[in-house]
């Protein structure tokens, strides 16, 4: 059947913020340059572009590999179609468990620390409001978790929230308030552009997304040999 503009729109508003989960690396920049023996943008570029490169194969060839498996009847999450039960995809999905039940210690700190601080006024909060705010952060993750079972449609809000603020938005700002506006006027305009752009298709996305959940839509309803797992 011919593509309709419609379902390519759909499909792009879809694919882009998870492209831009995939790939914003911005936070970590500045560790990583600290890290260096010696440091200098010529280098920091070099290491940039050679982390580019690898995640860019190594996301290619995974999704390449699950569409020639699947078609277009692949998963949001590709370890939810039938494998049979294969060693190597129930090692993956273990692995996927235990980074996300292992990282979550790490943003509870994260996130108690920043409330803290901007509540409260200091990061090292008391036991009491300490044990409240890990409580009630855990049990809003639970809740996302528990409600949103199509881990593309978390990839996706976080591609149209907070990564795009953070790696897009956020830096054309600070670049604009710090640098003046008589020098580099041209990356000024481009860095402008950029920002509107990530925020006219993230915002749609989001609305999209959104919708999705509301109006309880199949997300995964054109999956074939879906497994079936007990919970």
């Amino acid at each position: 059947p011919s593509l309709k503009l419609g379902d390519i729109l759909l499909a792009f508003v879809t694919v882009f913020p998870l492209n831009i989960f995939a790939f914003t690396c911005h936070p970590f920049m500045l560790p990583v340059y600290v890290e260096l023996k010696q440091r200098s943008l010529p280098k920091m570029r070099k290491v940039l572009k050679l982390s580019l490169v690898i995640t860019t194969l190594i996301y290619g060839l995974i999704a390449v590999s699950g569409f020639l498996l699947f078609l277009n009847k692949t998963c949001g999450n590709i370890l939810t179609n039938d494998f049979q039960h294969h060693i190597d995809l129930i090692l993956a999905a273990v692995g996927i468990s235990l980074s996300c039940i292992l990282s979550q210690p790490i943003f509870a700190f994260t996130f108690r620390s920043s409330f803290g601080e901007l509540v409260y006024g200091t990061k090292q909060l008391p036991t009491v409001r300490h044990i409240i705010v890990t409580v009630v952060f855990g049990a809003l993750s639970v809740f996302v978790g528990i409600s949103v079972t199509s881990i593309s449609t978390v990839f996706g809000i976080l591609g149209s929230t907070t990564y795009p603020l953070l790696g897009f938005i956020l830096p054309t700002v600070f670049f604009m308030k710090l640098v003046p506006a008589n020098e580099f006027t041209t990356k000024r305009k481009l860095a402008i552009i950029q920002a509107a752009f990530v925020a006219i298709v993230c915002c749609a996305s989001l609305v999209y997304k959104v919708y999705e959940i509301v109006a309880a839509l199949p997300m995964d309803a054109q999956c074939a040999w879906v497994q079936k797992i007990k919970t």
